[in-house]
């Protein structure tokens, strides 16, 4: 069984997110805290990119611009079809990383409840 992590990893491959861009991990780390912490979805620029940029020796901005990055690649050079699958409805132009982070944190996880059949917010059992 998927853990949790890897769920929202496969779930990014297929839209043709891949960890050679630097983003890539930046976006999974992303999706991953919301998860766990839906304030964080409120506190964007404030708090979650300055989360991720502690953890990878980074900063805020850099956190930003590589998952502005990659979701620029993403919607020039991938599927639409996939991307609005996803995402659960067609965009006219990319959506920020905002929109992205928080659409995608809710949609992953109620689609990971569901194939798993569990419920992955429990302080205790996350295996994140």
């Amino acid at each position: 069984m998927l853990s949790l992590s890897d769920f929202v990893e496969t779930e990014l491959l297929k839209l043709g997110a891949t960890p050679d861009y630097v983003g890539y991990r930046y976006l999974v780390t992303a999706i991953l805290k919301c998860i766990r912490d839906e304030s964080l979805l409120y506190a964007i620029t404030t708090r979650l990119y300055k989360e991720i940029a502690e953890e990878y020796s980074t900063t805020p901005i850099n956190v930003e611009r590589g998952m502005r990055t990659l979701i620029s690649i993403l919607w020039l050079e991938r599927d639409h079809d996939k991307f609005a699958q996803l995402m659960g409805r067609r965009y006219e132009t990319p959506p920020g990383n905002g929109k992205l982070i928080g659409v995608l944190s809710r949609r992953l996880l109620f689609k990971y409840r569901t194939l798993t059949d569990r419920e992955p917010l429990k302080p205790s059992g996350l295996g994140l």
